[in-house]
């Protein structure tokens, strides 16, 4: 019995000995935020920089929990380059739409896709008048301040 369970237990000690290293880079980080401030979904960016979204999202996984835990690791740092870039092209996107900038429905049409639960009304007060962007629909439409009073 106690011979099964050690070889068992040397068994396992050589697999782990034998893992191939991780892919998982600081160049490849700095790669994969590149896609991201481009605003390629995760799994794209995955194809683009040789990766499985698998192996992507298993990373980001064990970043999270990395994070919470206060553990530094380059799991950890992908997590928190991504959704640092990711939150930037977000905020770049609403000030877009919210100044009604050229291309400002492209970046509703972008955003309400991939962020619906989080951009499913946009209320803008501009002067006298309300702009209400509702994205789930792709209409806009002004109200006037004193038409709700």
């Amino acid at each position: 019995m106690w011979l099964l369970l050690f070889t068992i237990l040397t068994v396992c000690f050589i697999i782990i000995l034998n893992m191939r290293p991780s892919k998982l880079t600081p160049e490849l980080i700095d790669e994969i935020c590149k896609w991201v401030a481009d605003d390629v979904p995760l799994r794209f960016c995955a194809d683009g920089v040789g990766i499985t979204y698998n192996c992507l999202s298993r990373w980001m996984d064990i970043g999270m929990k990395d994070f919470e835990a206060e553990i530094e690791s380059l799991e950890s740092e992908l997590f928190c380059r991504i959704k640092k870039t990711y939150a930037t092209v977000v905020r770049e996107s609403v000030r877009k739409i919210k100044n009604c900038d050229k291309g400002w429905t492209g970046e509703a049409w972008i955003r309400q896709r991939r962020d619906n639960e989080f951009m499913d009304k946009q209320e803008i007060t501009s002067g006298d008048e309300k702009v209400v962007i509702q994205l789930g629909h792709m209409k806009g439409t002004r109200k006037s301040d004193k038409a709700d009073s």
